[in-house]
């Protein structure tokens, strides 16, 4: 009987790990929904593989942009002692990084990527508008993320005792 606990405890874990790797994305793309006005943006999420549809398509990308963020706190929080400042510096200096990436590099990926894999998608032709769209909605995305990572990691550098 206690192999069985065992599976079951394991079992266990594994869903709840998912958990905690799916519903900050999905958070994340419900706050991000707004963009979805843009027909430009509807329009990329329609022709995004594999699934071809707007919905399927942007949970998909909502929970794997939210993966970076979401495993770089698991293993900062792994990998360094909560009580020492170092955590703190580790999470912001991760959150800045992405915030970065996710502005320049979705823009990157949805103008210049995409198109040469096959995907086109934008009915302007990727005009500026589009350069900035995708800027905004990277930032913003990532600002999702970051707001609340740095206010925990302010949070860690406080002093105690």
């Amino acid at each position: 009987m206690s192999s069985l606990l065992l599976f079951i405890n394991q079992v266990a874990g594994w869903f709840l790990f998912a958990i905690i790797l799916i519903i900050p994305g999905i958070i994340a793309a419900t706050f991000w929904t707004p963009f979805l006005v843009s027909e430009r943006l509807r329009a990329l999420f329609r022709k995004l593989p594999p699934t071809n549809s707007v919905f399927s398509s942007y949970i998909i990308a909502g929970i794997s942009a939210s993966l970076p963020y979401i495993i770089g706190f698991l293993v900062i929080l792994a990998v360094g002692d909560v009580d020492n400042t170092q955590v703190s510096n580790s999470l912001i200096t991760m959150s800045l990084l992405l915030f970065m990436v996710y502005t320049i590099g979705l823009p990157f990926i949805g103008v210049i990527l995409l198109p040469r894999i096959g995907v086109d998608w934008d009915p302007h032709n990727y005009s500026v508008s589009t350069w900035i769209l995708l800027a905004a909605g990277g930032a913003w995305y990532a600002i999702l993320f970051t707001i609340p990572l740095a206010a925990f990691a302010f949070l860690l550098a406080l002093p105690t005792g």
